[in-house]
């Protein structure tokens, strides 16, 4: 080490990149325990396609009508109601999603599901991995349709009454 004032600088500039070390790690392992932690879904895998991250609530609901096997099939969905299931590895890589898609099960049915989907690039811009954020949306589906059945049934009922009044004033 020099005693002069480039050692001064030098001492400084170690100091300062211990810091921003210190402190790099600390935000990223926040951010890995709020992934960890999350109720949302989260899963990830690399530009190849192989998985490297599925938090529990991903592992439990990509598990979804496959029971407890050891290594459940790789997860596929369908970005609509009718579409042809695809391996959710080809859905990420083909460019970023952010809507209602469908996952499939074991024996075929499809699981709502709101999927946020995105790619992650080094600084020369190429693909580093593919991620997605995936929520059930089960029980909004249920209550849409309910909420839609309820609307058929009072239009029919307004239906029904126009009818009764309009014969009414004829009689």
């Amino acid at each position: 080490r020099r005693a002069d004032e480039l050692g001064e600088v030098g001492d400084s500039l170690r100091g300062l990149l211990g810091l921003v070390s210190r402190v790099h790690r600390e935000e990223l392992a926040l951010l890995k325990r709020i992934v960890k932690e999350t109720s949302l879904a989260v899963y990830a895998c690399d530009a190849a396609g192989q998985a490297t991250f599925a938090n529990r609530p991903a592992r439990r609901l990509l598990a979804h009508g496959h029971g407890d096997a050891a290594s459940p099939p790789e997860p596929t969905l369908a970005l609509t109601p009718d579409a042809a299931p695809m391996p959710l590895r080809q859905a990420l890589a083909d460019g970023p999603v952010a809507g209602e898609a469908f996952l499939i099960s074991a024996d075929g049915s499809r699981l709502p599901v709101f999927l946020g989907a995105g790619t992650l690039r080094d600084g020369s811009g190429a693909v580093v991995a593919h991620y997605a954020s995936i929520a059930d949306v089960t029980e909004m589906h249920r209550t849409r349709q309910a909420l839609e059945q309820r609307n058929v049934e009072l239009a029919a009922a307004e239906q029904a009454k126009t009818v009764f009044l309009a014969n009414m004033s004829h009689e």
